[in-house]
């Protein structure tokens, strides 16, 4: 049950495919991040139902967590929303989200109007970054870059213990770098090498060529039909095509993240996302040992590089994170971790 004085959140993270909810006792989230999540509840994502149609799906979700903990619905004050694609957090309002086919969405209002909660809105890797900082697998550092490997690639940044946002609000974007500039225009970006999208086109582009692996080729030749899951069990049994495609990526995406880590000089980078938790500790070892290889000086490679801790539940911890400081509301654990 939450402590005295503390009020409960829920925190929501809208993805591509589903769309997850938890209600957090933020004050105890961050002594104990299990005991914090006091309910979840999970839905499919409908981004054909529009804008209007999916808010009023998630509003339910307020509803469904505090049936899934037991809790008068009173006792919720304030909701926050982890959203995929470029947020102004500021004002609460979803820019622009391909996933979802939103553009100049009004989030933070509309949820709002639809539940009666205070509603605070940012992207949803950088929430999942809060969350792995303030009560997962970074707690305790001040400078932390996350990086989350799915579908495609996001980061988030927190520099002195702060979420940071950069001049136009959108830092993080780290999957949009380019690490390969000499490919074909549109192409050689972290994302399009190292997300398990990248890696599942290369892939299926080798076994077009008659590469022999475990895996086939996808039906139809889409190589969306090749799922992380899948990957990670052709790479535990050594197959020679995924290893050599997983770990070039891996090599890629550890000297990416290192270039960050020389320039702002980090003491923790946290992995996160679907690929990296369907490939497990081989895959993120791959990353740090190629990361540590080329960061400078010296003493840097003492920087931490670890999986989430968190995982599905990074992204609506995070959020209700965020909401409870950015809205005010009664929670004093936050304001004494800063």
């Amino acid at each position: 049950m939450p402590k005295n004085g503390s009020g409960l959140i829920v925190g929501i993270d809208i993805g591509g495919t589903s769309t997850k909810a938890a209600l957090i006792d933020p004050a105890e989230v961050m002594e104990d991040s299990d005991a914090g999540v006091l309910g979840r509840a999970k839905i499919e994502t409908e981004a054909d139902k529009g804008p209007e149609g999916m808010i009023k799906q998630i509003a339910k979700l307020v509803d469904a967590v505090c049936e899934d903990a037991d809790v008068d619905r009173e006792k919720v004050t304030g909701a926050g929303i982890a959203a995929a694609g470029a947020v102004d957090y500021f004002e609460g309002v979803v820019l622009n989200a391909v996933n979802l086919k939103w553009n100049d969405v009004p989030l933070a209002r509309m949820f709002q109007e639809a539940t009666g909660l205070p509603t605070a809105v940012d992207n949803d890797v950088r929430a999942a970054v809060y969350g792995e900082q303030r009560a997962g697998a970074a707690k305790g550092a001040r400078d932390v870059f996350g990086v989350w490997v799915g579908t495609g690639i996001g980061g988030g940044l927190i520099l002195d213990n702060e979420l940071f946002h950069g001049s136009f609000g959108t830092a993080g974007e780290f999957g949009r770098g380019m690490v390969l500039p000499w490919s074909p225009p549109g192409e050689g970006s972290v994302e399009q090498v190292c997300s398990r999208t990248g890696i599942a086109e290369t892939l299926a582009r080798l076994l077009r060529s008659n590469r022999e692996s475990i895996l086939e080729v996808p039906e139809g030749n889409d190589a969306r039909e090749l799922k992380s899951k899948e990957i990670a069990r052709a790479y535990e049994k050594d197959d020679e095509l995924v290893c050599e495609v997983v770990d070039h990526a891996a090599q890629v995406l550890g000297i990416a993240i290192g270039g960050v880590v020389t320039l702002l000089s980090l003491e923790c980078v946290v992995l996160g996302g679907g690929f990296v938790d369907a490939m497990g500790k081989a895959y993120v070892n791959k990353v740090r040992e190629s990361l540590l290889r080329s960061v400078f000086p010296e003493e840097v490679r003492e920087v931490k590089v670890v999986p989430s801790e968190l995982e599905d539940d990074a992204g609506p911890i995070g959020a209700a994170l965020l909401a409870a400081r950015r809205l005010g509301l009664r929670v004093k654990s936050i304001a004494a971790a800063d």
